[in-house]
């Protein structure tokens, strides 16, 4: 639940701030004014993935405090309908995980049972792991209603096709992951430094600034159901949306999309959760209620507690793209660096130093545009000369398209 959990977490904090407010009577208020009531809050997902299985615990904290509280010291298990007990440790404060990796069975049923300091005890009501089925990517260009444009605006539209004949996985939630690389064609190996009206520096650049990524994730709930559908397939479901604006010059895309397959019950909750995000937390439709999850206190089932226990198959797909694999209507929206890239070369005499710049006049220097590199082409202090290169910033500095990090482990050139 990696790519997703800030996204529940943050809507755990819309209702606890619903709850709050609905349960002061007054018109006016201050802070003091509120009888304050500590609740559990749970985000946890259990799935058939191989690998370190995390649940995370915390309370919900006062009016005017940012963020949830850390539930620490509790004792966290998972139960399957076999008895079998996984324990998980607190690896920081509220966030505890197996020891080792772990696998749910498709099949099998699993409970989530903590106990805090207090000796409270909370169980979930036990779910069944079932499968997800494999998922393609497809993509088209497109247009979407834009809220910050006067009418649509263009890009790439992700969508995903899966479909399960055993009938068994009928909802399912989705988180999704990308990275855009973006490589200029002129990367500076030297800048200028101005120092005086009448002398500048050229100076070694110290990173490789050839080569950057943007990275992306999932900000909102995702989800499909095949209930009440002649076939139990999802197709076409949209999942990210690419403003042209946000691909143009790119090298390589990749996206990566996990298909959870859901018990009816959590995609039930996930609605309600959606629902309350959409209205703003508005406190005019109370009916809504209290968005209650699937975790119960032992000793009081009135007690209310937040968050869920998701048991989940888990399926995932990656996949790269290259700019001119897209369709022609994207070939003629995409703005790449042959349209915007030229050199400017220069002849000048320098000064060379000893820590490898070299001592030029600022005259030479187009402001409008920044130095790349430099030739050094005649060596002959005090009279060196050589070629000074410059372009626009946007054509020798990825640090412009995105973060200068090592290169993702499953990146494919």
């Amino acid at each position: 639940m990696k790519e997703s959990s800030h996204i529940h977490i943050k809507l755990l904090g819309l209702i606890a701030l619903v709850l709050l407010a609905i349960s002061s009577c007054v018109t006016e208020f201050g802070t003091e004014d509120f009888s304050f009531e500590r609740l559990v809050v749970v985000d946890a997902a259990f799935t058939d993935e191989d690998k370190i299985q995390v649940v995370k615990l915390s309370y919900t904290s006062p009016l005017g405090f940012d963020g949830l509280a850390p539930l620490t010291g509790a004792n966290v298990s998972v139960e399957d309908d076999l008895e079998e007990v996984i324990n998980f440790i607190e690896q920081s404060p509220g966030t505890y995980s197996t020891i080792h990796p772990f696998q749910g069975i498709e099949g099998r049923s699993y409970q989530l049972v903590f106990v805090t300091e207090e000796g409270k005890r909370y169980e979930s009501i036990a779910e069944p792991l079932v499968k997800s089925p494999p998922l393609e990517i497809s993509q088209r260009f497109t247009q979407m209603d834009s809220d910050e444009l006067d009418g649509n605006e263009q890009g790439l539209l992700f969508s995903i096709d899966s479909g399960d004949e055993t009938g068994k996985a009928q909802f399912f939630r989705y988180a999704w992951n990308d990275a855009k690389q973006t490589t200029v064609p002129l990367p500076a190996r030297f800048r200028d430094r101005i120092i005086t009206v009448d002398r500048a520096l050229i100076v070694p650049v110290q990173q490789d600034v050839e080569i950057c990524y943007r990275f992306g994730s999932s900000t909102s709930l995702l989800l499909a159901s095949t209930v009440g559908l002649t076939e139990n397939l999802v197709l076409d479901m949209p999942i990210r949306f690419n403003p042209m604006d946000s691909l143009n010059f790119m090298s390589r895309y990749s996206i990566e999309v996990t298909q959870y397959a859901v018990s009816a019950e959590a995609h039930s909750y996930y609605r309600r959760l959606q629902r309350l995000s959409e209205t703003n937390g508005s406190l005019i439709n109370k009916q809504q209620g209290v968005v209650r999850g699937n975790v119960r206190f032992s000793d009081n089932e009135n007690e209310i507690v937040l968050g869920y226990f998701e048991v989940s198959g888990a399926s995932k797909l990656r996949k790269f793209f290259n700019p001119d694999e897209f369709n022609d209507e994207f070939t003629m929206a995409f703005v790449d660096f042959s349209r915007i890239c030229n050199s400017s070369e220069t002849s000048i005499p320098v000064s060379e130093l000893s820590d490898g710049s070299f001592l030029i006049s600022p005259d030479f220097l187009d402001r409008a545009l920044r130095v790349y590199d430099f030739d050094l082409t005649n060596s002959n202090p005090p009279f060196s000369s050589g070629i000074l290169f410059q372009a626009i910033a946007q054509c020798t500095d990825c640090r412009i398209y995105g973060e200068l990090t090592q290169k993702p482990a499953y990146w494919i050139d």
